[in-house]
């Protein structure tokens, strides 16, 4: 099991334990350069993490502001009617992207 199907795992095990429990997903945009692989290949482990990060059932995303705008969240947000949060917004630039592209954010470092 990869570390990511086991948080996926954890989470769904969580939803059945504990219903009452807030459940998101924290993600950020694969970055197939930094790990010498290529953009195809890097889409489609993100796209699978996505389905499997679904399959328990999260309750929002939160995601890196500096990977914003992205697919992937956007689709999270507007066609499965998932809350965006992103994170960690430090500046007034990152904040608009916030605002344009999430539902909430998570900041810090500045008064928003």
């Amino acid at each position: 099991m990869t570390e990511d199907s086991a948080a996926s795992h954890a989470l769904h095990l969580l939803r059945e334990i504990a219903p009452q429990v807030p459940r998101g997903l924290v993600a950020e945009s694969p970055h197939p350069l930094r790990r010498g692989e290529r953009p195809l290949a890097a889409a489609k482990d993100a796209l699978a993490l996505l389905v499997q990060g679904l399959h328990a059932r999260p309750q929002f995303i939160a995601y890196s502001v500096s990977d914003l705008p992205a697919t992937l969240p956007t689709v999270a947000r507007k066609v499965l009617g998932l809350p965006l949060l992103t994170w960690t917004v430090r500046s007034t630039d990152q904040r608009r992207t916030a605002e344009r592209y999430a539902d909430q954010m998570i900041f810090e470092g500045f008064r928003p």
